[in-house]
């Protein structure tokens, strides 16, 4: 008798030891979620450019979403000169965007600025331009009048057969008003 009370001790003891070394050994369950983010959920920030009647022109980089008038306000603001009633501040800038504000009239109605307004050009004026011929001229002008008008030359490269190349040949000649 006294054996078998021997055994069911030691089994009992083998058993309290197994749990304790099983509650011991137990690592807890921690749930792991991978989550993907695409690069273009991850840029937060666009360069653009702005020309013309600011105080500091030159290549700009902005937040995401910003509008005309925080780069024209990390320009050093408008020049004496700008005719502000030509632009609209609210416009969100894009990214590779490039801004041309123009100068204001002269008291003879004339615009003292020789960029060419890519939304008000004829054709013959748009032919001026160089690596713009008549094909190229009348896709701008075609373009226009189904899409209504640019609100950056950038938008040009929609147009078929305008590359960048012939944007980049263009870019210091055009504006958008």
């Amino acid at each position: 008798m006294k054996k078998k009370i021997l055994i069911g001790v030691g089994i009992g003891v083998l058993i309290i030891i197994g749990i304790v070394v099983n509650l011991v050994n137990k690592k807890p369950q921690v749930a792991t979620i991978k989550t993907s983010t695409s690069t273009a959920s991850q840029n937060t920030k666009i360069v653009c450019q702005i020309k013309g009647e600011v105080a500091r022109p030159g290549v700009y980089s902005l937040d995401l979403g910003s509008r005309l008038q925080d780069l024209i306000l990390a320009a050093g603001g408008f020049t004496s000169m700008a005719d502000t009633n030509s632009v609209s501040l609210v416009s969100v800038v894009e990214d590779s965007g490039c801004y041309v504000i123009s100068k204001i009239a002269s008291d003879t109605g004339e615009l003292t600025s020789s960029l060419l307004n890519i939304n008000l050009a004829s054709k013959e004026e748009l032919t001026s331009l160089p690596g713009i011929g008549d094909a190229k001229a009348q896709a701008i002008i075609d373009y226009r009048n189904k899409n209504g008008n640019f609100n950056s030359v950038n938008e040009l490269t929609k147009v078929n057969g305008i590359s960048e190349k012939i944007l980049n040949q263009i870019i210091d000649l055009i504006c958008v008003r």
